[in-house]
């Protein structure tokens, strides 16, 4: 499927979907969970329109692993993966890997 995203909005794939449990071994749904998710950026817009009409410049590309809030961003299916879609200022930091 091809799509293409709009203004500072970014498509997320979640790396690792771990299950969280409480100490005593009850699993705890994902509402509960309090850890930053960790993403690969998978599209991203063209940056916030501004008034001369110019586009605010996007700091990420495809490809950029990142950290980002767990209750940020809605989330998204497409051709069956659970994908999320936020927009840029919630983004907490990009993880540089080293080479």
């Amino acid at each position: 499927m091809q799509f293409e995203m709009l203004e500072d909005n970014v498509l997320l794939e979640e790396l690792s979907k771990e299950t969280a449990k409480s100490n005593g071994g009850i699993l705890l749904p994902d509402n509960i969970r309090t850890r930053p998710i960790i993403a690969r950026v998978l599209a991203v817009g063209e940056g916030v329109k501004m008034e001369d009409g110019s586009r605010y410049p996007m700091t990420l590309k495809v490809g950029d692993i990142i950290v980002v809030p767990v209750k940020s961003g809605d989330k998204l299916y497409l051709d069956g993966r659970e994908l999320l879609v936020v927009p840029e200022k919630y983004i907490l930091m990009k993880i540089k890997l080293e080479n």
